[in-house]
């Protein structure tokens, strides 16, 4: 029954539903990191896609590659076996793109997570052991071989070879190069640009051409 009393205002239950203003700048922001959350997603089915492929590349096409588990693949990455060389990749294993790995007649091991960067040449005659957990940058070169010096026309006169072998937790920096023969110890760090050609202790770094200590870690 209506008392015909009027509810006191401070006990009057006001709903009001508004919609949030929303500045044509967050519109953009939020369409900008859908796409980007989207061409994350892109770029995952891709690499997973380009490591299957060269797996499988491996067992079917490339006779002496083998593969602990399926690696994670940037584009263009070449793996290369001939004259009954070996290339063992252990798991957890990197490639960004353009890497070419040739083992010709060689053996070359890369151990447990280790990253290999763009642009990296790694060719082995004899034998190149890579560590786990190794980080080798962009544009590093490995090579466990020379041309011979002992007879001309230099282009045939063979070649000189000697192992190579890169411990554990290792970094080559950008556009290093490491000869044949050189053993570098667990823990070492080689700056960019340097060229090793002599041993080099474990937790050491070494810079400069040829590189030589200038710290240790």
């Amino acid at each position: 029954m209506d008392s015909g009393k009027t509810a006191p205002a401070d006990q009057v239950l006001c709903l009001e539903l508004r919609t949030p203003h929303i500045h044509p700048g967050q519109y953009r922001r939020v369409t900008s990191m859908l796409f980007s959350n989207a061409l994350s997603r892109l770029r995952r089915v891709r690499n997973t896609v380009r490591a299957a492929l060269l797996v499988a590349r491996s067992r079917w096409l490339m006779t002496g590659v083998s593969f602990a588990s399926r690696p994670v693949c940037g584009g263009k990455v070449t793996l290369a076996c001939t004259a009954n060389g070996r290339i063992i990749i252990g798991s957890g294993v990197s490639f960004s793109d353009n890497v070419v790995i040739v083992a010709r007649g060689g053996c070359i091991r890369i151990g447990d997570n280790s990253h290999i960067g763009e642009g990296c040449l790694i060719v082995s005659r004899e034998q190149i052991n890579i560590g786990a957990n190794a980080l080798i940058a962009e544009y590093v070169v490995i090579r466990d071989q020379d041309h011979a010096l002992d007879s001309d026309p230099i282009c045939r006169a063979g070649f000189t070879t000697a192992p190579i072998e890169i411990e554990d937790n290792v970094w080559l920096a950008a556009k290093s190069t490491v000869l044949k023969g050189v053993h570098i110890g667990s823990g070492a760090v080689v700056a960019a640009h340097a060229l090793v050609n002599k041993p080099v202790a474990a937790r050491t770094i070494v810079a400069g051409v040829p590189a030589k200590k200038i710290n240790t870690r």
